[in-house]
């Protein structure tokens, strides 16, 4: 009777959910009354998701006696968890190998345009040497199918994942069984104890919005906000609860307990500069001499203001915060991969947004126009993202000349190559334009521009990894840029 009159008088709420990169930790409150110095305290219906090794209680000041996990309708349901769990890990794979693929089609790629180029331009002069140019081709070649062949195979196993994935979530939600606990506790007055948990059917990604306008342009300034994107397929909703958010993965770290990094002030209609805290935690030395040090945990965590219902087999947009950000717009080209200008704008994504790498949904007058991927290094780096072509500007780039040079005593090759890169202006005013002459790190060979030979007042840019060009070109005119390369063979393919 003690046990129902607990139950009976106090009801049970799920508190907070804490979402990680790879799942949800939940937090459960109940209370019961304190009946001749022992309470005993139930939770029932708690996510039948939830992962047992995993499950922690907190008495706060009382002491803990006993607890135990039953579980009532159980049927084959943790077998369908364990599959999913290990469906998950090996999506996370397949993932994870997939980035490596395409970064490294990025690479194959950019060492094509380069050889095809030099390839096209020997066959013309007859030069002797372009041999080596046409093996190189043909490894780059055999790579990149030996990558696509890869890749197929992996989407087509990621495809299978996925609707195996579907089928178990429908067999689990369709399997009635519920998870709960009963915990025992010495006390002196009512006792409320919480129970904390992990599921891994549950994540979360940062996604940022760009709104741009005609304002912008003459501001020079955009809003740019933080969302959160939230999947959580536990067959529960989760209805009113506090909502925290770390860029973490839940089983790799150890400061789980950390105080988080406060957003305040979130509004999805209007723009905000909230305030951030590090996240720290004071470590003592051995030696009672020694000062507390601090350490920085190698993740942050977001605690909404406000609480949010999430629903179960749901995607859901979750507003954080936003700011308005300083930028620069240009008209920019890089010609030798495209002869169209762009306008663009170019953006640091401040401290109190940076979240991480994220996607950029780009809505420019009110109206999507596209999505970006941005991979800062810090919060600091700045961003480059194309908006528009720019009506009435052409850029041509071609090849003058090209020449060969082998040092006989240490056997080196160079390659001399001579460009010129021209901007047309067809339309109706003088355009700033600025032109990217982009010189990539290529395996086994080494690029350097001449200076002597090359249009001055180039400037190197860290971030595109690009000499450029700020030029005006006037109303129906063109302007000239020329730039001369040398290539050295720094080893041989078999190398």
């Amino acid at each position: 009777m003690i046990f129902l009159l607990g139950a009976a008088l106090f009801a049970q709420k799920l508190e907070q959910v804490h979402i990680w990169r790879d799942g949800a930790e939940l937090t459960y409150s109940s209370r019961a009354r304190c009946v001749n110095n022992v309470a005993y305290v139930d939770f029932s219906g708690l996510n039948s998701s939830l992962n047992s090794e995993t499950i922690h209680f907190d008495a706060f000041d009382q002491k803990l006696i006993s607890h135990q996990l039953y579980r009532t309708h159980l049927t084959d349901e943790g077998n369908l968890e364990q599959e999913l769990v290990d469906l998950d890990a090996e999506l996370k794979a397949i993932e994870l190998d997939l980035l490596l693929l395409k970064d490294k089609h990025e690479q194959i790629s950019s060492y094509e345009i380069y050889f095809q180029l030099f390839l096209r331009e020997d066959l013309k002069s007859e030069n002797p040497n372009r041999s080596e140019w046409t093996k190189a081709m043909n490894t780059l070649t055999t790579e990149r199918e030996a990558v696509e062949y890869e890749r197929l195979t992996l989407e087509r196993r990621k495809k299978e994942i996925i609707r195996r994935e579907r089928y178990l979530e429908s067999q689990k939600r369709s399997v009635p069984s519920s998870l709960g606990a009963t915990v025992v506790v010495t006390c002196e007055r009512d006792v409320e104890v919480e129970l904390v948990g992990f599921v891994p059917l549950a994540s979360w990604s940062p996604v940022y919005e760009m709104q741009i306008d005609e304002s912008s342009f003459a501001k020079s300034e955009i809003e740019l906000r933080l969302s959160a994107l939230i999947t959580q397929t536990t067959g529960q909703d989760w209805g009113d609860v506090e909502l925290m958010l770390s860029d973490s993965e839940y089983g790799r770290n150890t400061l789980k307990h950390v105080a988080p990094v406060l957003v305040e002030g979130v509004n999805p209609l209007s723009v905000s500069t909230p305030e951030r805290l590090a996240p720290r935690v004071l470590v003592r030395e051995p030696e009672e001499d020694k000062e507390p040090i601090e350490r920085i945990p190698s993740y942050q965590s977001i605690r909404l203001p406000h609480e949010a219902t999430l629903w179960s087999s749901e995607e859901q947009w979750v507003p954080i915060t936003g700011a308005t950000v300083n930028a620069e717009f240009e008209n920019r080209s890089v010609p030798m991969y495209d002869t169209a200008v762009f306008r663009t704008v170019l953006f640091s994504v401040p401290t109190e947004l940076f979240f991480g790498s994220a996607p950029v949904q780009v809505f420019q007058d009110n109206v999507y126009s596209g999505t970006v991927l941005l991979n800062p290094e810090s919060s600091e780096s700045q961003m480059a993202v194309f908006l528009e072509e720019q009506k009435g500007l052409v850029v041509s780039r071609e090849l003058l000349g090209v020449r060969h040079k082998q040092n006989r005593k240490s056997e080196e090759n160079s390659w001399f190559y001579d460009f010129k890169i021209v901007v047309n202006n067809s339309s109706q005013q003088t355009q700033k334009v600025v032109v990217l002459e982009p010189v990539p790190n290529l395996y086994n060979y080494g690029i350097e521009i001449l200076s002597e030979k090359t249009t001055k007042d180039y400037v190197w840019r860290e971030f595109e990894q690009s000499y450029s060009w700020e030029i005006d070109v006037p109303k129906d005119e063109s302007k000239e840029i020329f730039v001369s390369y040398e290539i050295k063979v720094l080893g041989t393919a078999e190398q």
